[in-house]
């Protein structure tokens, strides 16, 4: 096994945890993704939207956290935004990348999860 499959392979494992480990959470960022199509004389339009859900979500807001340093460019960070279709998600971190030499968080993506209703 090269170093590169045990780091991929280590991302995976690290979001599934995150997903399977019952902690009491202190932030929960859940939206919900819509999807509209239109069309006018100059073409047809398809726009897929997210919003957060205010009164399902608590503490640290990821989405306005991520736009506020990025700008919309935030939405390239959810690894899955165009494979899932319309309904309420929670947004969760994944991937975590730490600096080798000081061990702080320094880079992250964001995934969608299917939210309860």
């Amino acid at each position: 096994m090269s170093a590169t499959e045990g780091l991929s392979s280590a991302k995976v494992a690290s979001c599934n945890d995150l997903l399977r480990v019952p902690v009491p959470k202190e932030n929960q960022t859940v939206v919900k993704i819509e999807t509209s199509y239109w069309y006018d004389k100059n073409g047809a339009y398809a726009k897929k939207s997210i919003k957060v859900l205010k009164r399902k979500s608590f503490g640290y807001n990821l989405l306005l956290e991520e736009c506020g340093m990025s700008g919309a460019e935030c939405v390239s960070r959810i690894l899955n935004f165009n494979e899932v279709n319309d309904g309420v998600y929670e947004l969760i971190v994944c991937n975590i990348g730490k600096d080798w030499e000081t061990g702080h968080v320094d880079d992250w993506d964001l995934k969608l999860v299917p939210f309860p209703t």
